[in-house]
């Protein structure tokens, strides 16, 4: 069986590699990745679609927690799944495509209105990260966010980035790709009819990420 290479060259995942490397079941090898979470100073977890809600239920339990919130242009979103640009749904478009793109701002709405308040709340705990702003500027971007989080930016984690986010290698789940250029793809891809009805049904949202509404 195949692992990645990060289970051999993360000291946190070590203990975890060797485990399987023993063919031993990898429900006994989860405690190894257990343990070294709690044994940790600072412990990352990432979620995907969460809403602010429960983010407030979370950070009013947690006085140590800090939130960051990623987001991409939901224009970028939308296209994605919209035929001949992904491999994902066949199926998506006309008025399925608005619908979608309908749900995903009112989310995007919400979102932002638990952020303001959260931001008032919560100052220094709480920070909103653009995709986009990660994919174009990786290090410094990445330093930024080691500094949010008072730690200093390992220098392996800037090798990484350096090594993986300059050219296309690889297939749908590699991790090497040209960040800048995977991030802004969707700008030249998208159909101009779908463009204009985002911008129309999307526009206060697109301001409030500090989008600009024609590109």
């Amino acid at each position: 069986m195949s692992r990645p290479g990060y289970l051999r060259n993360e000291d946190h995942a070590r203990g975890f590699y060797r485990c399987l490397t023993r063919k031993r079941p990898v429900g006994q090898c989860q405690g190894r990745l257990a343990e070294s979470c709690h044994n940790a100073t600072m412990v990352v977890v990432k979620t995907i679609r969460t809403p602010l809600y429960v983010v407030a239920d979370l950070m009013a339990a947690l006085p140590r927690l800090k939130v960051i919130y990623c987001t991409r242009d939901p224009r970028g979103t939308i296209n994605s799944r919209v035929p001949g640009t992904t491999w994902m749904s066949k199926k998506f478009h006309g008025q399925r495509c608005l619908m979608a793109a309908a749900n995903l701002c009112d989310r995007l709405r919400a979102d932002f209105t638990h952020f303001s308040r959260l931001s008032e709340l919560y100052r220094g705990r709480i920070l909103h990260l653009r995709y986009e702003t990660l994919a174009r500027a990786p290090a410094e971007t990445t330093h930024f966010l080691y500094d949010f989080l008072d730690r200093e930016t390992p220098e392996r984690v800037l090798f990484w980035i350096r090594r993986n986010t300059q050219t296309d290698v690889g297939g749908l789940s590699s991790t090497t790709r040209n960040s800048s250029a995977t991030s802004s793809k969707w700008t030249w891809q998208i159909r101009t009819d779908l463009l204009q009805k985002l911008n129309s049904q999307c526009g206060d949202v697109l301001r409030l990420m500090g989008y600009t509404v024609a590109v």
